[in-house]
């Protein structure tokens, strides 16, 4: 499922950057299906061959606690004290999703990906949704909402106002 969403969100982004870019970008969703389908596939062959055999320990360890109908997934980018962020928010039980983007100034990669929580957050109320599950790639902000602790002090009040 991630490398689906890996894939999506490339091939979504990737299409922006051609269409803004270059004048003569010739676009269509069929054609943007088919390159999400092809990539998929090719991800998912190189991420089988990649899995333990028989007998051997595999490191990688993913677990996604998805506990409502409505799920936000979310991530950001920092560079130069800029950054940006989205979230693809989707219904487990339906084929509509929806996607927001944002950017800005902030201190830190970590501050980013708390930024980008609380965008999802704030566009899932806004949408009237109150019950949301969020995947989020920092372990370091996951675990922090675990143990409802910051990681870092300066995103101590961000943090609060996320769990409070």
């Amino acid at each position: 499922m991630l490398c689906c969403y890996a894939v999506l969100f490339d091939t979504i982004w990737n299409t922006r950057n051609r269409i803004i870019h270059d004048n003569d970008v010739v676009w269509s969703v069929d054609q943007a299906r088919r390159e999400i389908h092809k990539r998929y596939l090719e991800f998912s062959s190189v991420f089988a061959s990649c899995l333990s055999g028989p007998g051997e320990v595999s490191d990688t360890n993913v677990s996604l606690h998805i506990s409502t109908n409505l799920v936000l997934v979310v991530d950001g980018s920092f560079s130069n004290g800029r950054y940006g962020c989205g979230a693809l928010a989707f219904r487990n039980n339906s084929s509509d999703w929806f996607f927001c983007s944002s950017y800005g100034a902030c201190g830190s990669a970590l501050a980013v990906e708390l930024e980008a929580i609380l965008f999802g957050i704030k566009w899932a109320l806004d949408t009237g949704w109150d019950r949301v599950s969020i995947a989020s790639d920092s372990m370091q902000l996951v675990n922090a909402f675990r143990v409802k602790k910051p990681p870092d002090w300066q995103l101590a009040a961000h943090l609060r106002a996320i769990v409070l």
